[in-house]
């Protein structure tokens, strides 16, 4: 799986919140899920917390499995990479 998404800080639309929490409710895992709405996996399953469709991010369908591959590894160094680069800014309401 290509996890190289450039939607990183992008406010997430009604649309797509709906969206997620209908695949999810369809068993979809979150690669699945990341791919068609063009999020990182991680993305998905903070997202799914915050809607609280999910307590913790080891209950979503496929966390495991995408934690444990090697596709989790390389999204990690990438994020430690852009986290060094670039200067991050937290979001205020």
């Amino acid at each position: 799986m290509d996890i190289k998404i450039n939607r990183r800080g992008a406010w997430w639309t009604e649309i797509e919140k709906n969206e997620l929490k209908k695949m999810y409710s369809e068993n979809k895992n979150i690669l699945t899920i990341s791919k068609i709405l063009e999020r990182t996996p991680i993305a998905i399953v903070r997202r799914l917390c915050k809607m609280k469709i999910i307590n913790k991010r080891n209950e979503a369908n496929g966390y495991t499995s995408w934690k444990n591959s090697e596709e989790y590894k390389i999204y990690k160094n990438e994020n430690k990479k852009w986290s060094k680069e670039n200067k991050v800014i937290k979001r205020t309401k």
